[in-house]
């Protein structure tokens, strides 16, 4: 990506956040939910920012970081023609072939949905099928050049951005980035805590469906849980 690229598309991220950054600024208690829809017409490296921010109420607030819980894993998600499509690119067969029975996204974030499924085995094993957004990658490549270029920048001229080394933290979320867009990274790290912990009573971590699962689709047996935010439960 150019310069003039990337110039322009932080342009268009400074115009959609000076909305939201004014009314944090005014106290205005709609400021989370107007920078949740700017995070999220921005794309995916912008709503990962915002989910950091969700856990962080001390930073930004209470009231902000509830409003951007969403971004975690409630976002718009793609169609099923698109997630089996998905799956029939990544494993070259159809969904049938695979899996009994593929229900709609349960949930969806900004790299990737689940979608709760039964494995074509006799027996059917009940599994989670996580799927990468479609052109997610080439998505998060633009949105993190244009971050590094305005680190970049931002640290030519301004000695407060070299102190808080703003080219060091875009590398390190563009590194942190790289292992979550290779789902067998996760598959991976899933795969050794679960040998790690299998002869432990009171923890359980899913298996691991090797053969269901690729660079773009994870496949792993399904369990139900409470979400740690769930405090009620």
């Amino acid at each position: 990506m150019s310069a003039v690229s990337s110039s322009l598309r932080l342009l268009h991220a400074g115009w959609l956040l000076a909305g939201p950054a004014r009314a944090f600024r005014a106290g205005s208690p709609d400021a989370g939910a107007k920078l949740s829809v700017a995070l999220e017409k921005l794309g995916p490296a912008y709503i990962k920012l915002g989910q950091m921010l969700a856990t962080r109420p001390d930073i930004v607030g209470a009231g902000m970081a509830s409003a951007l819980e969403h971004l975690q894993d409630r976002l718009p998600p793609f169609s099923d023609v698109e997630a089996r499509s998905q799956i029939t690119r990544a494993f070259g067969k159809p969904v049938e072939a695979l899996f009994s029975s593929f229900g709609g996204a349960l949930a969806a974030a900004s790299i990737a949905q689940v979608h709760r499924a039964q494995t074509s085995d006799a027996p059917p094993v009940r599994v989670a099928v996580k799927i990468l957004r479609p052109g997610v990658r080439e998505q998060f490549a633009r949105d993190l050049q244009a971050l590094a270029f305005f680190a970049k920048t931002a640290e030519n001229f301004s000695a407060e951005a070299r102190r808080l080394r703003f080219t060091a933290i875009v590398a390190t979320l563009a590194a942190s980035v790289a292992l979550e867009l290779d789902l067998r990274m996760e598959a991976a790290a899933a795969g050794e805590l679960y040998e790690s912990t299998k002869g432990e009573a009171e923890f359980r971590v899913p298996h691991i469906d090797w053969t269901r699962t690729s660079a773009s689709v994870l496949t792993s047996e399904w369990i139900d849980g409470i979400l740690l935010r769930d405090t009620a439960a």
